[in-house]
């Protein structure tokens, strides 16, 4: 992030990457130990990373809670899991559908969804860098063997932005180009805008050429 920041004013960058984030949507299917393992292995990123886990089953939240203190004891990074889950949650919700909704506003950079039938609540997710779908996929996939760039908005900003991709690499121009009837037909409402901004000169050089305009 450092060496990006240096350069940043002279080439283009993806972008400042957050702490790393998780959050799981299960339903009363989904294995409490490998979701106790995913929260681990993305909490173990740094002290700042965070999970959430989101499910409509309290058996299934007390069993996580369980294999995760067990998990936890044999743990490698626990300084800084100690830090790391306390930033995490674990939610009860109503129904999978208002698990979506949650997971929408938190706009998590990794979105695990072990459900039964995972590709039935895609159609209620719009807020997610990447989409992990199914037990046998959890986000160690994404970093290390398969899937799209695992380069991903950060801590909520995927509420607004998406995975690095190609046009991240294309520099682009825009190009405008207007006829007299075009400006004579918009004068009146750029002179408006512009005198509203005390940037008058802006505001003549279209009411003069507005003047010619056909």
């Amino acid at each position: 992030a450092y060496a990006k920041k240096e350069v940043s004013t002279s080439v283009g960058i993806d972008s400042f990457a957050g702490p790393s984030d998780l959050l799981i949507i299960a339903d009363k299917t989904a294995n409490p130990r490998f979701i106790a393992l995913d929260i681990l292995a993305q909490s173990e990123h740094d002290q700042n990373a965070r999970v959430f886990l989101v499910t409509d089953s309290k058996k299934v939240a007390d069993l996580v809670s369980k294999a995760l203190s067990e998990e936890f004891e044999s743990a490698e990074r626990k300084s800084i899991l100690e830090k790391s889950l306390k930033n995490g949650k674990i939610i009860l919700a109503k129904n999978l559908r208002e698990g979506a909704a949650i997971s929408n506003l938190v706009g998590p950079e990794h979105l695990q969804i072990m459900t039964k039938e995972p590709e039935l609540l895609l159609a209620n997710i719009t807020n997610a860098g990447a989409i992990f779908m199914g037990e046998m996929t959890p986000v160690a996939l994404g970093d290390y063997g398969a899937g799209p760039n695992h380069v991903l908005p950060t801590y909520g900003t995927s509420k607004f932005a998406s995975p690095l991709g190609v046009f991240d690499f294309v520099k682009r121009q825009s190009l405008l180009k207007c006829s007299s009837e075009g400006l004579k037909k918009f004068a009146k409402d750029m002179i408006f805008m512009a005198e509203s901004e005390g940037l008058y000169a802006h505001a003549k050089s279209v009411a003069k050429r507005a003047i010619f305009a056909k």
